[in-house]
């Protein structure tokens, strides 16, 4: 009776010992699930490009032109965005403190024949920021300008617009234009600015065009601008 006794005590072990082991084997095979579906819900992310921010961190802009009239931190929702213009701009910025990033995407916008149209555009407001991008083919990549000196003021105001990480290609009068104090242009690349077909501009080209007290300009790749020699006026 007693061996009886042990044996199934010994076997009792051993089942308790065996269900352990399949808990503990079960509970890892739940964690490695759990992880491997957060890499790639991580990676779907990435891949998505603008719509990776996700979790309400950004405002996505989904319609064009835009008219961005809130302070905030906005994104794009496409990776591409051609969209030419008769005239005026692709984004307008129309209040204080906004950063408009985009996130890897493109904006495009070649205006047709003798059209003037702008990228980004801001006047009159301060602490913007344009970062991590593509724009081309307009006619002014990226304008952010306010005006300059003591407005009804005897201090002097502080703008802080900053435009960096951005690649601004074959825009026809200039890449980039800040016009504000205490400004921050950083890490752009622009290249192949020129070559617009209106008689009044096709001899202006600037890569980059920038002034105010304060302004900094670092670490940018300036090249391949020119005008178009093709008219008259050039």
């Amino acid at each position: 009776m007693k061996d009886i006794r042990e044996l199934f005590q010994i076997s009792l072990a051993k089942t308790t010992n065996t269900q352990s082991i399949t808990s503990w084997h079960t509970l890892c095979q739940a964690l490695l699930l759990v992880l491997m579906l957060a890499i790639v819900s991580l990676s779907t992310a990435l891949a998505g490009g603008p719509t990776g921010w996700g979790g309400g961190s950004c405002r996505e802009v989904t319609a064009f032109p835009a008219n961005l009239v809130a302070p905030g931190v906005y994104c794009l929702s496409f990776k591409y965005i051609d969209f030419p213009l008769a005239s005026g701009a692709l984004i307008t910025i129309s209040a204080d403190n906004v950063v408009f990033d985009l996130n890897g995407a493109t904006l495009g916008g070649t205006p047709k024949d003798s059209a003037f149209s702008l990228g980004i555009r801001s006047y009159g407001h301060s602490n913007i920021t344009i970062r991590n991008g593509t724009i081309r083919g307009f006619n002014y990549g990226i304008s952010l300008a306010a005006p300059l000196g003591y407005v009804n003021t005897t201090v002097r105001p502080s703008h802080s617009f900053l435009v960096e990480n951005v690649r601004l290609i074959e825009n026809r009068t200039a890449g980039i234009e800040v016009v504000g104090y205490d400004s921050v242009i950083r890490g752009n690349y622009i290249a192949h600015t020129g070559g617009s077909p209106d008689p009044r501009l096709s001899g202006h080209a600037w890569g980059m065009i920038a002034a105010g007290d304060g302004l900094r300009v670092i670490d940018n790749d300036v090249t391949h601008t020119h005008v178009n020699t093709a008219t008259a006026a050039a």
